[in-house]
């Protein structure tokens, strides 16, 4: 994910969150200015000041009234206008008033209008609202610069146990002649995943690649598929079922575009299984920290279990079968996604299964 794209879902959540009870409320006058948000996208802060294609500013008056515009043309089109009063009590700063919304995603247009409702709390002179478990988002007044890196996003150091069956993970799946791997992904949605998909990678080195996955709306009726197929050289065959869309594409663009929609399963296991041709999956570098929890059982197989943490705060788990080192599952704490996967190392696979012959829509994903 960009951090546009994380950007613009991390702002999109503020005004969602539902008003507060307020005790002796008061007009603080010490509040009273222009305020622009920061958010943290990989620990690092980004203000949404239209430097990025989005501007979010809040300005509160000295008579407890306040202005909220939210503007963005990254990936939609989208413009909030709130009004309304504030007031304070204690740390607790709250806001109701009325927002008119306007949205064009390339597919539709729609204009609402309806309450807007806002609770953020004063620290470390900034004006604090957690969008939810991840996202921070920090309006700070014009020209005081942008926020310090809050306590839960700093990292600690990695423990040396846990780094060292990252090393044995990647070393492991690099090794692999062949491999059958199948599975499932459950999310919410968020963030665009899918909410309901199945998928099946084939691999046989060093140049014989396949990924399938079928995405589902609702029950198991088929929304989308995709598939890409690598015989070696410098692109791959992609296909989506949506867009009716048959391509050659470089392998890890290709890649890196379905894992967006189908799933991380789609960057994870390819890089781990190519480290030449896709850059690998360098564990250490995207999440600095790394610890072991207890162990669990997936499956009916014993498993290591890691706790990773990127530098946005964000954390993940896999879960590692410890006769094979190889993940059996998956879950991304941003997208709230799950993957499980079902893997058979030197499994024969024939060469009419790789699918060379660009068919699309041949394939059956998860079977």
């Amino acid at each position: 994910m960009t951090k546009l794209a994380a950007l613009l879902i991390a702002l999109a959540c503020v005004g969602c969150s539902d008003q507060k009870s307020v005790d002796h409320p008061v007009i603080p006058k010490s509040l009273a200015g222009s305020y622009v948000a920061y958010t943290f996208i990989m620990g690092e802060a980004n203000a949404a000041d239209g430097s990025h294609g989005t501007t979010n500013r809040l300005t509160l008056t000295e008579k407890g009234t306040y202005v909220y515009v939210l503007q963005t043309n990254v990936m939609m089109k989208l413009s909030v206008k709130a009004e309304g009063n504030y007031v304070q009590s204690g740390s607790t700063v709250t806001l109701t008033g009325t927002q008119t919304t306007s949205m064009d995603d390339g597919y539709k247009k729609s204009n609402d209008s309806g309450v807007h409702s806002l609770t953020l709390t004063v620290e470390n002179d900034s004006l604090h609202q957690e969008a939810n478990t991840i996202d921070l988002v920090y309006f700070r007044k014009e020209g005081t610069g942008p926020p310090p890196l809050p306590a839960k996003l700093q990292l600690k150091q990695s423990e040396a146990t846990a780094t060292a069956l990252i090393d044995k993970v990647e070393k492991d799946y690099a090794a692999l002649k062949s491999v059958r791997i199948t599975g499932t992904v459950k999310s919410h949605g968020g963030g665009f995943v899918a909410e309901d998909a199945q998928f099946k990678i084939l691999f046989q080195s060093p140049t014989k690649f396949r990924f399938e996955a079928i995405k589902f709306d609702g029950g198991h009726k088929e929304f989308d598929r995709t598939e890409v197929t690598w015989g070696g050289g410098q692109t791959c065959w992609w296909y989506t079922k949506e867009f009716g869309e048959t391509t050659e594409r470089p392998l890890g663009n290709a890649l890196g575009i379905v894992g967006v929609n189908f799933g991380p399963e789609a960057n994870i296991q390819p890089s781990l299984l190519m480290p030449k041709e896709l850059g690998g999956f360098d564990f250490k570098t995207i999440y600095p920290e790394t610890s072991l929890l207890a162990d669990e059982t997936v499956d009916g197989k014993p498993c290591s279990v890691l706790n990773l943490r990127g530098k946005g705060g964000t954390a993940t788990k896999l879960w590692i079968d410890k006769s094979t080192n190889l993940i059996v599952k998956y879950y991304e704490e941003l997208r709230d996604v799950t993957v499980t996967f079902q893997s058979k190392p030197n499994d024969p696979i024939t060469s009419a299964e790789f699918n060379f012959g660009k068919r699309s829509g041949a394939g059956k994903a998860g079977q």
